[in-house]
Formats: structure tokens, C-alpha cells, sequence
């Protein structure tokens, strides 16, 4: 059953995080509008948001490089034959020494690592400081609308926050006010990312990546600067309207005396989707940054809410999810701890929601957007867990699988230009790794494997047994062909998914071996993914493979294109064989598998 909810969806909470890493991925409110994403910690007598965009990176090629090569090494290619004769003749010892040489990468720090970019910290002077000194306290994420609030009443005043990070206006807002005696009294600090103690807990120090500086003045706060690796320039603009007054110190300004203020931050960086440029575009990021804040200011609190709300809304009441339950008063933390299977309706819903919201969080079309990383767009620190990178194996496809089943087209777009991107330095890949070469005007397949960055990463991972995954591509088309399915814009798919599609299926078509034993043809060498062994066209690539061939089939017939390369993968899917079912009815991991 479907119908209109009368009540917004809300993470609810009555009490604030703390600023502990731990907290920060379990409690602190996370908000996006696709690239600009922050977490919002709602503290008593202070606030910290942790803000991230989702461009800012280390590595890659330096903006004027000549000689970035996507990490892919020279000519590996050569030991191919010689490392499937071995596996043919089920000589692993030998398969696996020449796979651990010749089938990876470099381990290098230009592979690059995801980056937070900084903190706005703020304090108050005459509030409480704990749960103990003031009174209904509440912290909410309204992912109904994609407005994070906090509230609370000391001394018979009553502070409110709201925070949202706006698409249409590309900045994040936050709006202090008071009901009550008490002004609001406060000071705001700008800085870039602290860094985590052993004890857990952020601690300031120089960071080991960025470099920058500050400019403060009683209208703004403009900290611009450099990832030293690579050279990629970065900027924030952090600006305020206020009926308080100001005071300018060395590393802070303070407000005093104020009824309500409110803070605007943009956040960009000269990040390009484009490898011919380097990844680089050429613009005055300190004049962009700066114009658009002063936009917003001209807009107003209201005008800016309104437009943010009308153009989430858009996108997230594209489905609505009844399963019969009222929604739920409680708190988000009590919900989760009596949930029920037969009586938590109200959780799902918002669980359902909730993952949807996430999505429109973190991946927005706009140019030169990238996808939803490991951690959508956040990130709170500068070595974070696989560098939030872009892992192809499966995570990259999961953040996408609600996409389309959930009625979220334009959060996929980002991934759909991505991959297109990927295929210019995933054709030096699939030379290298594979012999495949691709002539100017004739792309005859591109490569990518494991892990992946911004800067057209696609060379295998520095370890084979879990960096060599060459089914990566095929399993990327799945989410690329998927919009296809969904949307049937025959138009969409001549002009961009098909030749992603056809250069795809033309890696496998020459990548493909006979297998003459067994009567098929195989990916060879590959990988089970997480625990191997090193073997001959395993189930996972197999299947991958199999679902491009199916689509491109289903593809190439509909536009009635490319006749001599779909009678030749018409012939070897027919041999692909991907499934074997054992005795007892189990799914064959590996084609030669023992009952």
C-alpha cells in the first residue's frame, strides 16, 4: 500500500555526539547536496561541522604532468600466455609466483587518498556546556526535507540551529537563534581538518597533506590553499549575516550580542572530470567561492531554505514507502534497540528513507561530479579506512543498487560519467595488462580492477590477490545499462551507453581463452574475489561477463548496430557457461569445484 505520510521522517536524539572518530561515523549528522557534505555534531554550548568536498584529493598528476599513466606499468602483458599455460597445466606454484610479479601495480603514494577538507568551530560563551545545565535538549536529522536541527533552553532562553547544504545554491547554511533574555555570544574558528590522537580524539596539528592560509576579516573567513602532492587548489569561504557585533582576533572572529546570525560556506577545488586537462580546469576558485556565498547572502535565510527543500523534495518524494505503521515518536537509538521484525514497520520506513536520502546526499549531477566514494562524501580525517576511495569489486555498485529501484535516476548520472572517464586511462590498462591496444578513433576495450580514484586509477592493486579483478569493467556496465532498463531513453543509449558498452564487450570478445577441455571460454587468469584461489573462469567473472554479453546483445539488436561483433559474442556466450549447480544444489564457486 502507498499513500501520502502526513509526517516527515526524522532521526530524532536526546543528546549530542561527542567528538570522538567514533562518533563522528556513528552520531554526528551527516548533510550533503552531492559534492559539498558535512557532519553535524549538535554540542551544547559549542558546534562543530566537519565539512568535506568530494573532489579534494591527494595524488594523481601534477596539473602541468606529461607522463601519468592511470598507475598502469609497462608491458605486462608479455607473461599472459605463459601464466595461463601454467594454470592449464594446474602448475600453481608457477601461476602464482608470475601473477604476484607481473599481474599488479605500484604501491605508491600517488595513488592518492580521499581528504577532509576542514572544521567550523564554534563556541559559546554564556551557554551550558552539558546535558545537566539546560533542558529539552533535541537533535534531529529531517530527511524529509534535509534539515539537521538542534534546540535546547538554558536560563529561560530557548537556541535553535538549523543546518542544510544546498544543491540549487551550492553552499551550506547555518542559522543560529534564541527565543528569550539571553544574546547569543560566540565565537568562529575555521580551520582545516584535525587529525586523530591514539586516544581517539581529534587533535590539531600540521597536516601531512594540505597546506594553506587564512584570511580573516569581520565579514569572512577565506582559507585557500594547496594539496602538496599534486598541486589540485582548494578553497572555503566562510561568511555571516548578523544583527550582533563583530570583533576580528588572529585565528577567530567573535559575535556578541546577537538575536540570530547565520553562516554561509562554499567549498571547491579546481578538480576537473576531464584526463586531457589533467583533471585540472583553470579558474579564480577564490572569486567563485566568494561569488557564491554573496549570492546566497542576497537571496536570504528564507528564500534559500525554500529553494533547497523545493529541489530535495523533488527527488525524494519520487517514492513514498507505506508499510502500515504510524511513524514512530520515538528516538532514533530507541527504536533500533526494541525493533521487532513483526512490529518495527516504523523503523523500516525510516531505515528505507533514510538510505535514499544518503544517496541524494552524496551524489548530485552537475559538472565534473564524481560518485559516491566508500564514504558517500564524508570524511573526517586525512588517511581514512582504503583511502575512501572507489573500490570496484562490489562497494561502488552497492552505493548505486537503490538508484533506479528506488526512483533516484539523477543521483546516477555522477557514476554513469565516471565510468565513461575511467575508459581513457582503463584503455592504457588494457594494453598493458592485457595487449589489447586501442587506435585513435578505434577503442577495442578498456581495463580497470579493484580500487579506483578521481584521476583515472586503473591499473590493478599492488597486491594480486585482492588488487587483480578484471571483471570490474563488466560489473561497472551493469549499473551503467541499468538506467537503460529502467528509463528507456533509446536516445541515451545510442549516444552514451552504447559505446561505453560496445568498447566493454570488445575487451572480452579479445580477452576471452579457449578453454578446449571444457568447451567454453574463459576469463583466464582470475580471482574469486576475497579468498581466491588463482583459477580458470571462477563463477564471479563468468556471470559478469555473461550479464555484458546479455546486454550488449539485447543492446545492439534494439539499434540494430555492430552486426559482425554481435554474431561473434553471440557465439562465445553460448560457451560462457557461468553457473554450475553441485549435487547438492549449490552454486559452483569454481567451474572445477569438488562436491
Amino acid at each position: 500500500m502507498i499513500r501520502n505520510k502526513k509526517q516527515d521522517y526524522v532521526l530524532t536524539y536526546k543528546q549530542p555526539a561527542s567528538t570522538t572518530y567514533k562518533v563522528w561515523e556513528e552520531e554526528a549528522l551527516p548533510i550533503g547536496n552531492g559534492s559539498l557534505g558535512a557532519k553535524v555534531f549538535g554540542l551544547i554550548g559549542a558546534e562543530q561541522i566537519q565539512f568535506n568536498e568530494k573532489s579534494l584529493w591527494s595524488g594523481g598528476p601534477l596539473p602541468d604532468s606529461s607522463d601519468y599513466q592511470g598507475g598502469n606499468l609497462q608491458d605486462q602483458y608479455g607473461f599472459l600466455a605463459e601464466i595461463r599455460q601454467a594454470l592449464e597445466k594446474r602448475d600453481y606454484n608457477r601461476t602464482k609466483e608470475l601473477a604476484e610479479q607481473h599481474l599488479v601495480g605500484p604501491k605508491t603514494s600517488q595513488y592518492g587518498t580521499y581528504l577532509s577538507f576542514g572544521d567550523i568551530f564554534i563556541e559559546f560563551s554564556q551557554q551550558g556546556n552539558s546535558l545537566s545545565q539546560v533542558t529539552d535538549y533535541q537533535r534531529q536529522l529531517n530527511i524529509s526535507k534535509a534539515l539537521a536541527t538542534t534546540s535546547y533552553a538554558f536560563k529561560g532562553t530557548r537556541f535553535e540551529r538549523e543546518t542544510f547544504t544546498s544543491f540549487p545554491d551550492d553552499l551550506l547554511v547555518q542559522r543560529f537563534s534564541q527565543e528569550g533574555s539571553e544574546s547569543l555570544d560566540f565565537t568562529i574558528e575555521l580551520s582545516l581538518t584535525r587529525d586523530l590522537a591514539s586516544d581517539g580524539k581529534y587533535e590539531q596539528k600540521k597536516s601531512d597533506y594540505k597546506e594553506c592560509q587564512l584570511d580573516i576579516t569581520g565579514y569572512h573567513i577565506l582559507m585557500k590553499g594547496r594539496v602538496k602532492d599534486n598541486d589540485l587548489q582548494f578553497a572555503s569561504y566562510l561568511a555571516w549575516q548578523t544583527d550582533g557585533d563583530i570583533r576580528v582576533w588572529s585565528d577567530k572572529v567573535q559575535i556578541s550580542g546577537a538575536s540570530y546570525a547565520n553562516l554561509f560556506l562554499v567549498a571547491k577545488t579546481d578538480f576537473a572530470q576531464n584526463p586531457a586537462s589533467n583533471y585540472r580546469k583553470k579558474l579564480d576558485l577564490e572569486q567563485q567561492v566568494k561569488d557564491l556565498v554573496d549570492t546566497a547572502k542576497e537571496k536570504g535565510y528564507d528564500q534559500l531554505k525554500s529553494r533547497h527543500i523545493q529541489d530535495y523534495q523533488a527527488l525524494f518524494q519520487s517514492v513514498q514507502l507505506d508499510l502500515g505503521a504510524e511513524l514512530d515518536a520515538s528516538t532514533t537509538d530507541v527504536l533500533r534497540r526494541n525493533y521487532k521484525p513483526q512490529e518495527g514497520q516504523a523503523l523500516e520506513e525510516l531505515f528505507f528513507q533514510y538510505g535514499r536520502y544518503l544517496l541524494i546526499s552524496s551524489s548530485r549531477d552537475c559538472p565534473d561530479a564524481l560518485p559516491a566514494n566508500l564514504q558517500g562524501v564524508w570524511n573526517a580525517v586525512d588517511n581514512p579506512p582504503w583511502n575512501s576511495d572507489y573500490h570496484l569489486n562490489i562497494n561502488l555498485q552497492m552505493n548505486y543498487w537503490l538508484a533506479y529501484v528506488t526512483n533516484l535516476l539523477e543521483t546516477a548520472f555522477p557514476v554513469i560519467n565516471y565510468i565513461d572517464d575511467l575508459r581513457v586511462y582503463g584503455r592504457l590498462a588494457a594494453a598493458r595488462y592485457a595487449g589489447i591496444v586501442s587506435q585513435e578513433g578505434e577503442e577495442k576495450g578498456w581495463l580497470v580492477h579493484t580500487q579506483a580514484t578521481p584521476f583515472g586509477w586503473t591499473a590493478p592493486g599492488w597486491d594480486y590477490y585482492w588488487g587483480w579483478s578484471p571483471a570490474a569493467n563488466a560489473w561497472m556496465m551493469q549499473t551503467v545499462y541499468e538506467l537503460y532498463s529502467f528509463y528507456r531513453d533509446q536516445d541515451y543509449l545510442r549516444e552514451k551507453i552504447y559505446p561505453m558498452l560496445r568498447e566493454t564487450v570488445r575487451f572480452w570478445n579479445a580477452f576471452l581463452h579457449e578453454d578446449k577441455e571444457a568447451q567454453r571460454w574463459v576469463s583466464s587468469p582470475s580471482y574469486s574475489p576475497e579468498h581466491g584461489p588463482i583459477s580458470i573462469g571462477n563463477t564471479y567473472d563468468q556471470s559478469l561477463i555473461w550479464q555484458l554479453f546479455h546486454d550488449f546483445i539485447q543492446a545492439a539488436q534494439e539499434l540494430g548496430l555492430d552486426e559482425d561483433l554481435l554474431t561473434e559474442v553471440k557465439e562465445k556466450f553460448d560457451l560462457l557457461n557461468p553457473l554450475q549447480i553441485t549435487q547438492s544444489g549449490r552454486i559452483r564457486e569454481w567451474y572445477e569445484e569438488e562436491e
